[in-house]
């Protein structure tokens, strides 16, 4: 599970490209499923 994928509390926005990083390396680590959330709720539909 990955939180504050749009938003962060304390560092504010969240580079697209730091989730997919992020996302890869737990898909490198052998996770097969990955949950993006946004845990602060500043993401917009």
């Amino acid at each position: 599970y990955v939180s504050c994928v749009v938003g962060c509390p304390v560092q504010g926005y969240v580079p697209p490209s730091n989730v997919a990083y992020v996302a890869k390396e737990l898909y490198d680590m052998g996770c097969f499923e990955i949950s993006l959330g946004d845990t602060v709720g500043v993401g917009t539909p």
